[in-house]
């Protein structure tokens, strides 16, 4: 996964997370929301297409990517709890 490509903004207090990417296709920005049940931190993908593609595009796999947004939300949120 190249990171010089996007970057993470992460909202412990609204749980959600902003991924803003910079690729061959231009700035796009993509907001996911984070589910927090019983300490279990889950990402919401609203549209499995699109994130297929955001992560064919950031050349990496859906599973590296999600688990990616996903440790840096636990990360942001267990410091800041």
């Amino acid at each position: 996964m190249l990171h010089s490509k996007f970057s993470l903004h992460i909202d412990v207090e609204n749980a959600e997370v902003s991924l803003y990417a910079n690729t061959e296709f231009g700035f796009s920005i993509h907001t996911f929301d984070v589910e927090i049940t019983n300490g279990h931190i889950r990402l919401s993908i609203p549209d499995p297409k699109k994130f297929k593609l955001l992560a064919q595009v950031l050349q990496t796999s859906q599973k590296n990517l999600m688990e990616y947004i996903t440790n840096e939300f636990k990360n942001e949120y267990s410091w800041q709890n």
